[in-house]
Parts: C-alpha cells; structure tokens; sequence
C-alpha cells in the first residue's frame, strides 16, 4: 500500500480510537468530563407547555444514581420526601438535573447521563449511602433515572411541603443519617461535606471559613428544628449532632490553623 494511503488509515484510526474507548455504559468506561448531556424519555407523559417543568419552579423528583462505568448503584431517593429543588437555582441541586428535567410534565420519567462537569465533578467525593459508604472517583460520569413527582410555580419554597419535610426527616436529622442533603434540597449532604474537607485539606482552606459557617448554620436550623418538632410530640430527641460538632472543629481549624480531631 502507498505510503501516503497508509498515513491516511493512521490518521483515521487515531480519530475513532477515543470513541471506542469511551464504549457505552456499563463497558468500564466514562464519558468525557465536560461532555454534553444525554437525555432520554422512559415514561411520557402529555401536558401543556404551560405545565411543563421550566426554571423558577420548585420539582419535587425520585431518582436512581448509577455509576455510568459499571452500572453499579450509588443511591436511590424516593418516599417519603423524595428530593425537591428549584429548577436553575445556583446554591442547590446537580447541574444534571437543572438541564435535565427542563420540559417534564408530571408523571414523566427520564434518563439522564451526566458527565463529570454536570455531576460531582473533578474531584473524589464520600458519599454516605442507606446501607454503607463509598467514594464517587475523580471525573465519573452518573447516570440517573428520574421520575417527576411535582412541579410548583411558586416562587418561594412550598412551606406546607417544607413543613411536612421537617416532621418526616425528624428521625433521620436527629440521629445524623445522611438524609439532610435529600430533604433540604441541598447541593451536598454534611456528612459527606465533613468528610470530604477532612481528606482533602486544601479544597477546604479554598473554600473558606464562611463557606463552612454557612453551611453549619443551614444544617444547624434544620436539626434544630427537629428536635423541637419531636420534644413538642413527646417522642425521642438527641441534644446534639455529632457532625455539628465535627463542623465546628472544622470551622475551628481554619481560623486559627491548629489542626483538631475530626
């Protein structure tokens, strides 16, 4: 074969060989960290463009999160609460479901494959899971099965639903499970937050102190709350939570640079 033939060939196997590499899901392999999003209907379901999910409304989702590589299973957020955020806010929810869910009626499911700059991003994050622990690996792409439960086009939060999310996550908030981050609609859950500021010392210094007061005092108002809701009720309560005190330590270390115990 011609030489200038054979560069031609090189030329092109070099151009597909990224694609075959990156395979499809459950084949070992992610997509590219700041690929496009992939969305594909599951359920439909018809309702008017007015009804349909847009930025501005608060979505009440249930959702399975899947590892795109292996197909394994992170998590899945369904009853009581579900997780609720509102649709192009910038202090709450993935960018995958902010794009995601633009267009959902009620009822509707969705698939939706997320690359690393729609998900959890660049960085390893410690995810604190029902039944164990696990870290999510720098750069993985997710994939998340979302159903539409409920779409409102109040602009403020829904305080009857944020009211039933207090007394429902009353339990969970008080023993320091890892619900707080599904039931507020907060962007990360506090004990993966801690965690994570433990192990990666110079992402926390980044972020600063005020950065992590903000996000004591959110955790602090919700457990608070609570336990006021379970003392009113006649039912067991905690005085404190552990990971308040992990936070404070946290914060501690930062002004003043004396390392604590996390």
């Amino acid at each position: 074969m011609p030489a200038h033939k054979l560069l031609s060939l090189a030329v092109l196997l070099l151009s597909i060989l990224p694609a075959a590499v990156v395979g499809k899901s459950c084949e070992g392999h992610d997509l590219p960290p700041d690929g496009q999003i992939r969305v594909g209907v599951k359920l439909k379901k018809d309702c008017n463009n007015l009804n349909r999910a847009k930025k501005g409304q608060w979505a009440r989702i249930f959702y399975t999160e899947s590892f795109y590589a292996n197909c394994s299973l992170i998590t899945k957020v369904g009853e009581p609460d579900g997780y609720v955020f509102q649709i192009g806010a910038t202090n709450g929810g993935l960018k995958a479901f902010h794009e995601g869910v633009v267009g959902m009626c009620e009822g509707e499911k969705r698939k939706i494959t997320a690359p690393a700059n729609l998900a959890y991003g660049g960085m390893a994050k410690y995810m604190l899971t029902e039944n164990s622990d696990l870290w999510i690996p720098p750069n993985a792409t997710i994939m998340y099965e979302i159903e539409m439960m409920m779409l409102t086009a109040q602009e403020e939060y829904p305080p009857d639903y944020m009211k039933k999310m207090f007394d429902n996550s009353a339990k969970s908030l008080i023993t320091s499970e890892d619900h707080i981050g599904h039931a507020a609609g907060v962007e990360n859950s506090f004990p993966s937050l801690v965690k994570t500021a433990e192990l990666s010392p110079e992402w926390a210094h980044s972020k600063g102190v005020d950065y992590f007061q903000a996000k004591y005092d959110e955790r602090k108002m919700f457990f608070d709350v609570a336990k006021n809701n379970r003392k009113k009720k006649g039912m067991e309560y905690e005085d404190s939570d552990p990971w308040l005190d992990k936070m404070l330590l946290l914060i501690e270390e930062l002004k003043t640079g004396k390392k604590g115990e996390l």
